[in-house]
Parts: structure tokens; C-alpha cells; sequence
């Protein structure tokens, strides 16, 4: 799943303190536990994974949903990636491991012209989950752009769509969403 990195508002923007990775709702519903007290995020380069509480309304909410932890800044600011130009924060990607245990890597491990949206992997707040281009790759309907086959999360329909809808797209059997593009 992709992640933006977030800094709380008054938080000096040079001290590791009021840093952490905002979660999309979708991912969070789908891949995070309410039952949970921490979880475990293992920053990439880092020896010791850092422990983030989520037993927190703040967490849950409709309008949060960050993981903040000291050790995020402290790996956001060692890496060069904060504090970030403008309103531009950086996207990262976390990777569930194992239960309650996450990797974070860096977004620069996407190929060049890859945004966030295209990576397999992504799911829209649509619950529309990104599996990837399709193989051997298909020209899109869009100029310039490839389909990607796209599975609804919620009734498992498979369809494409290009690159570029990936990030708004709604399935077409369960919630009334545009056709998908022929895969065949």
C-alpha cells in the first residue's frame, strides 16, 4: 500500500517529534486489526522496528489515520525526506510482513513515470485494488496510457482500466463504476 508522509501542524519541522505516515481509510480498514495495541514498523535500513500505537480513536477516525512515532521523523529526516518542499510530502510504500509487523521503503524503488496509483498493490478508497499492468501489455483508451487489471475488494469482480482511472475508479458490477476495459 502507498503511504504520504505527515507532519502535525505546529510541529517544528526540523525535530523528528509530530512526524508520521498517513494511511488511506481503505488500507487501514483492510489491512490494520482494532484489536491491535501497536503494530510494528520496520523502517527500511533501520536495525530495531519502531513501535506505533493504534489502540487510538485518533487512528480510527474518519479524518486522521496517521501512525506517528518519533522514529518515523528521525528515518524521514535521515533520509532526506523531510521536511519535504511545500505541500509535497513524499509517498512510501508499506508492506505488511506478518500480522501486526510492516516494512516501510522509500517510493523511490518506483520505476520513473510510476506514480503511486499504478504500483500493484494500491487500492483506491473505492475499495479497488491495483493488481497490476496487464501482460503482455494492452494500449489503453486514454493516450498514453496501459490497462491495468483492477479486482473490486469487495465482490472480487476482475476488470482493466487505465493507468490514469486507477486512483477513482469504482467496480462496475457492485457499484454502478464505469465498464472495465477488455482484458482479453
Amino acid at each position: 500500500m502507498i503511504v504520504t508522509a505527515w507532519k502535525g501542524g505546529n510541529a517544528d519541522k526540523t525535530k523528528p517529534a509530530g512526524y508520521g505516515l498517513k494511511v488511506q481509510i481503505a488500507d487501514r480498514d483492510g489491512y490494520f486489526n482494532r484489536q491491535w495495541k501497536a503494530i510494528f514498523l520496520h523502517l527500511e535500513g533501520v536495525h530495531d522496528p519502531a513501535e506505533v500505537n493504534v489502540d487510538k480513536d485518533s487512528f480510527w477516525n474518519e479524518s486522521c489515520h496517521e501512525l506517528i512515532q518519533r522514529e518515523i521523523g528521525q528515518w524521514l529526516i535521515d533520509n532526506d525526506l523531510a521536511p519535504w518542499p511545500g505541500n509535497q510530502p513524499p509517498k512510501l510504500e508499506l508492506v505488511q510482513v506478518k500480522d501486526n509487523h510492516f516494512k516501510v521503503l522509500k517510493a523511490n524503488r518506483l520505476s520513473k513515470g510510476d506514480a503511486p496509483t499504478t504500483i500493484p498493490g494500491f487500492l483506491n478508497s473505492n475499495g479497488q485494488k491495483n493488481l497490476g499492468k496487464r501482460i503482455p501489455p494492452l494500449k489503453g483508451t486514454d493516450y498514453g496510457q496501459y490497462v491495468y487489471v483492477m479486482n473490486c475488494t469487495h465482490c472480487g469482480f476482475v476488470y482493466g482500466a487505465n493507468g490514469s482511472d486507477v486512483h477513482l475508479r469504482k467496480c462496475p458490477n457492485c457499484q454502478d463504476g464505469n465498464k472495465g476495459l477488455d482484458l482479453s
